[in-house]
């Protein structure tokens, strides 16, 4: 149990880093198009 959860909470920081990643490279491209 203890190990699901700890597992499920580095995947949850994984998702939210991968998608502040996302978000950066949408703006460059946003940027970079104006």
């Amino acid at each position: 149990m203890l190990a699901t959860s700890q597992k499920n909470k580095i995947y949850k920081v994984c998702f939210i880093v991968n998608n502040g990643e996302w978000l950066k490279i949408l703006f460059h491209l946003i940027t970079l198009k104006t």
